[in-house]
């Protein structure tokens, strides 16, 4: 099978710390995106944060599936592999919970799955679940972040101590109450617990398409990885603190490579006719 381009880079330059992960087998191609930590819990014989672990889960579990498993089934399967780490310690604790986004290409069934907000670009498309908690909790540290600017606060001190962050801290703390509900503010994420097979997308891939999947540690995707990094550069250098041009819940953190980890792969579905 050939890949046409495939980039993995950890947010802060050491690949030991990378939540991303890109699987690539004889039926599936997919990016995974192991949520950002937020408990203190560490995983595993090399004692790993919750995002690793998740990802390396579930890079292992996709290496098991079956060629014509369904998006359903297979969103099913990956839940319960990571249900299976749990074992007698599964938590209330939405924050020590293993929490990945995912997005799948399958060979059989020529679809893209989406299941989360990973990103995926084909036939010049540009496909993403968006998140409803995201939009409220990037705009209310961008709202934040630019009053402390109004106020006269350095976009330097703002990047050293990013307060805005702080404000929206809460917030982030509870969203996990609402995965794979049903509720407005639900959203899809695998996390061993529960899932919603009324959150996948599908998209059909024609003979032929190029197909770019990644992580939503690129705001934007092009058709060649080297446009998609130089618009992500451009955008760090105009706006590190991530509340214009492009709002996050974080900002470029000052000896990060980025502010967030990033994966890319790009592919023809004629590879695999």
């Amino acid at each position: 099978m050939k890949i046409i381009e495939q980039f993995i880079e950890s947010k802060t330059g050491k690949p030991e710390d990378c939540e991303d992960g890109i699987f690539v087998g004889k039926d599936f191609i997919a990016v995974i995106d192991g949520v950002t930590t937020r408990g203190k819990k560490l995983w595993g014989k090399n004692q790993v944060t919750s995002g690793v672990y998740a990802k390396d889960v579930l890079i292992s579990a996709m290496a098991k599936m079956k060629p014509t498993i369904s998006a359903e089934q297979a969103i099913e399967y990956l839940t319960n592999a990571l249900k299976n780490e749990y074992g007698n310690n599964a938590t209330d604790d939405v924050k020590e919970r293993l929490q990945a986004v995912i997005v799948i290409y399958s060979a059989h069934h020529k679809q893209v799955w989406l299941y989360g907000d990973c990103g995926c670009l084909a036939g010049g498309k540009f496909y993403t679940q968006e998140m409803l908690t995201d939009k409220v909790t990037t705009t209310a540290r961008s709202l934040y972040t630019n009053a402390m600017l109004l106020q006269g606060t350095s976009v330097e001190e703002l990047l050293i101590k990013d307060p805005g962050r702080q404000v929206i801290q809460p917030l982030l703390d509870v969203e996990g109450l609402f995965a794979n509900t049903t509720h407005e503010f639900g959203y899809p994420v695998l996390n061993g617990v529960n899932f919603n097979l009324g959150l996948i997308q599908k998209i059909n891939i024609k003979t032929g398409d190029k197909v770019v999947l990644a992580t939503d540690g690129y705001p934007k995707l092009f058709d060649t990885l080297a446009e998609t990094e130089k618009y992500l550069a451009n955008l760090l250098k105009i706006d590190p603190l991530l509340i214009n041009d492009f709002k996050a819940t974080k900002r470029l953190t000052p000896g990060h490579v980025s502010f967030d980890d990033r994966s890319y792969i790009s592919f023809s579905s004629t590879d695999f006719t």
